[in-house]
């Protein structure tokens, strides 16, 4: 392999690597129902969707078109976001592959609604269900706010209301798939800035 040819493999895989980290911002649904009315409970994002009580309520998205009873918050991206549909107390994410949470928003459904969550706390699980980590509590307000978990090598992640028949919104899950082959940003920028500097002092010895 030539030189050149080397060094766009190398930037190809680490800026290929650097994409699986994501942010779930359910921005590609524009229905207000069910993930289960939308066929997608199983498969959304490539993970399985469920929560805790009815196996049919829990994940449900909405938007700002067709909003939640009527709540006037601002998503953190674009104009959509999920909820806990029926007011379950917990909605789980159970991973394809082994995933790093860093964080997720989380807001309640404003202050003209006495059923909403007070609090929101994220839990890690390993493949064998047993818990691995957990996030500091978020006290809920009718604006989304940053719960930071920085949870690594999680099978399920749960999303816990502090009762049941509470209510709760959730944006922008950040997210690391298949964390052991992504490198830190910074580490990308700095490959990626070395692999350019090597092939532009090649040029200037052939240049010589």
């Amino acid at each position: 392999m030539s030189f050149k040819k080397f060094m766009l493999a190398a930037l190809v895989f680490v800026i290929g690597s650097a994409a699986n980290a994501s942010v779930i911002s359910f921005d590609d649904l524009s229905a207000r129902t069910l993930f289960s009315s939308q066929g997608i409970s199983n498969s959304y994002q490539g993970d399985v969707w469920s929560s805790s009580g009815n196996a049919s309520t829990g994940w449900a998205s909405a938007t700002t078109v067709n909003r939640v009873s009527g709540e006037s918050l601002t998503p953190v991206s674009g104009s959509s976001y999920a909820w806990n549909w029926s007011g379950v107390q917990s909605l789980y994410i159970s991973f394809a592959q082994l995933t790093d949470v860093t964080g997720a928003y989380f807001a309640n459904l404003g202050s003209s609604y006495s059923a909403n969550a007070s609090t929101i706390q994220l839990f890690a699980y390993d493949a064998s269900n047993s818990l691995i980590a957990s996030s500091s509590i978020l006290n809920l307000t009718n604006a989304f706010q940053y719960l930071e978990s920085d949870f690594s090598g999680v099978s399920k992640l749960e999303i816990r209301a502090n009762a049941v028949s509470k209510w709760f919104l959730v944006d922008s899950i950040v997210l690391n798939q298949n964390p052991a082959a992504v490198p830190e940003p910074g580490t990308v920028a700095l490959l990626g800035l070395g692999l350019l500097g090597l092939l532009a002092g090649r040029r200037r010895r052939k240049a010589d």
